[in-house]
This record gives C-alpha cells, sequence and structure tokens, in this order.
C-alpha cells in the first residue's frame, strides 16, 4: 500500500517595501495632515495598514485589498497641539505575516497671533503716536506692513516686537492697520484708532455713558429695522 502526503508550503513573495508621505508637512493646529501609504504587493491578500500619529493616537485600515503589484492607502489626521516635529510611524501586516514601515515627520504650530498698540490715541495737531507691534505663533520668518492710513509711506518689517513713532500733520479720525504674514502664507490683520484734532469726549458719570450707548444701541437697532422694511 502506498501512502501519500500531502504538505503545503506558503511561499513568500518578498518584503513589504513600505513608503509613507504626508501632505502638509509643516502646518497649524487644527489643520488636517494627509498621509499617504505604497507599497509593493506581488500577491493579491488582505493587509491590514496601523498608523501611529506621533500623539498619543492612533488608526487602523483593516482588510484592505488591493490589486498586485502596486498597492496604497491614506488617511488623514487632526493634530489638536503645537510640536516641532511629530513623528508619524504606518506599518503593514498582510495575511500570511509579512510587514512593511516608513516613518515621516510633521511639524504643527500654534495659529498666528499679534497685536498693534497705540499712544497717545487722540491729540492735536501734530500728534505722535507710538505704534507698539508684536507678533507670536505661526511660522518664522514674518513679514508685516503698518499702514498709517493718513496718505503716508507705511513702515515695514520682520521682526516679531518692534516700536515705530509716526506724526499725524492733519486733523481726522484713522484706523492704522498692521498686516502680518509668517512663512506659510497664513496672515493676520490688527488696528488701532487714532483721533487727530477732535472735540474732546465730553466728561460724563459712569451712569451717564450707560445711558448713551444704550441710546446708540437701540438707535442701531431702529436704524436696521428701518432698512429691512
Amino acid at each position: 500500500m502506498i501512502m501519500k502526503r500531502t504538505q503545503t508550503i506558503e511561499v513568500a513573495y518578498g518584503v513589504l517595501d513600505v513608503s509613507i508621505s504626508v501632505s502638509p508637512t509643516k502646518g497649524y493646529v487644527g489643520y488636517w495632515v494627509k498621509c499617504m501609504v505604497s507599497w509593493m504587493q506581488n500577491i493579491k491578500i488582505l493587509q491590514d495598514i496601523h498608523f501611529d500619529w506621533g500623539d498619543g493616537r492612533v488608526s487602523d485600515i483593516t482588510n484592505h485589498s488591493c490589486p498586485a503589484p502596486a498597492c496604497y492607502v491614506e488617511d488623514s489626521h487632526n493634530y489638536q497641539t503645537a510640536k516641532h516635529p511629530y513623528t508619524i510611524t504606518v506599518t503593514v501586516t498582510d495575511a500570511i505575516g509579512r510587514t512593511g514601515s516608513d516613518t515621516a515627520t510633521v511639524e504643527i504650530a500654534d495659529k498666528l497671533t499679534g497685536f498693534l498698540n497705540a499712544a497717545p490715541t487722540r491729540g492735536d495737531v501734530p500728534l505722535t503716536v507710538t505704534f507698539e507691534v508684536g507678533i507670536d505663533k505661526g511660522y518664522l520668518p514674518y513679514s508685516w506692513v503698518l499702514d498709517f492710513k493718513d496718505g503716508t509711506p507705511s513702515e515695514t518689517g520682520t521682526e516679531a516686537h518692534k516700536t515705530v513713532e509716526h506724526t499725524y500733520m492733519e486733523k481726522g479720525r484713522f484706523v492704522a492697520t498692521l498686516t502680518v504674514t509668517d512663512a506659510l502664507g497664513a496672515s493676520m490683520v490688527a488696528e488701532a484708532g487714532i483721533g487727530v484734532g477732535l472735540p474732546p469726549l465730553p466728561e460724563l458719570a459712569w451712569w451717564q455713558w450707560g445711558l448713551l450707548l444704550g441710546w446708540v444701541a437701540l438707535g442701531g437697532i431702529g436704524a436696521t429695522l428701518g432698512r429691512k422694511r
């Protein structure tokens, strides 16, 4: 009697050569970051993809199927804390236990902020005003423009903090405007109101100011309702 023995042998078709790319590589808190994963698979087989985003959070895509030999998949993540940088690690495991992984980094910054202070904000002609420019967060280098709104040339700079003096030579109300742009193109605007050669504000008690402001608010509401009719 002849005995036949059958043995099943699983043949590996090479290792998983995993590659990942991240877009964008620099961003801001609250922005979405996309991670694209690609690898070569010589046989059609299911895979599990594990994303470690580097901030204590993970995500998984299970039982993924792709036509051999080129495989790809993507996932996105929203970072809630600034850090330079986060390291993203992606690991692909197929149904017969082969694995491959790759890493990439992404920088996350807080959103650009800034302020524009002015002193004094009222006075007679000529009125010399000291402006304080302050910029924080975002990505260096900064680029900013301070427009005095009186027809004179604007002040420009790249400093995060700077004091600028400007003299107003004409009467009027001016709203000086600071426009800031960071290295990634994000921008913000800050303003400061200036009154030159204007009548002084009336000296009123606190309750009189309350009545005045309430009257202005009601007048604004009435004007708005009148326009809607």
